[in-house]
């Protein structure tokens, strides 16, 4: 009898074990640095980085302003294939890891509530800085795989 409950105490630790490991194991994703936008300097903004999923929302980004518009004149032999990548835009510091998490999502996404992103079905995704690149003021592009459910913070 002590065995059929030492078995079933066992069992229910592992069955609460992998709900509870799912929900805060980090997803770290693989990302390519693609392009340095030349002659344009930009400011470290850690949480100052945006996800385009479509061309559409790439020429959105473009007409945002005057220096987007200078992205844009900068980067016009950039070649996306929107079809197999997303992209990611990040200012001032290269990135060394990015990821994901359903905690980070669901408890440490900074957004105001309206903006979260749990609330429209997204990742909200974290990136660490390569903190010794931040002298290099640039601004990068990379390209990740396709993955729509992907974005930063937004509206701050």
């Amino acid at each position: 009898m002590k065995k059929i409950y030492f078995v079933l105490i066992i069992l229910g630790l592992i069955i609460l074990t992998i709900p509870i490991h799912s929900f805060y194991k980090k997803n770290f994703l693989e990302v390519n640095r693609y392009y340095k936008i030349p002659n344009v300097e930009s400011n470290y903004y850690p949480g100052a980085y945006v996800f385009f999923h479509s061309n559409d929302k790439l020429r959105q980004f473009f007409e945002m302003n005057e220096s987007t518009r200078t992205y844009r004149e900068n980067s016009k032999n950039i070649n996306f294939d929107f079809e197999n990548y997303s992209y990611l835009i990040v200012y001032g510091a290269k990135i060394e890891s990015i990821y994901y998490s359903f905690k980070t999502t669901y408890f440490n996404d900074p957004s105001p509530s309206y903006a979260k992103a749990k609330r429209f079905g997204k990742k909200c995704v974290f990136i660490n800085y390569d903190k010794a690149s931040e002298d290099e003021k640039g601004v990068y592009f990379y390209r990740l795989r396709k993955d729509t459910t992907l974005r930063g913070f937004d509206g701050l």
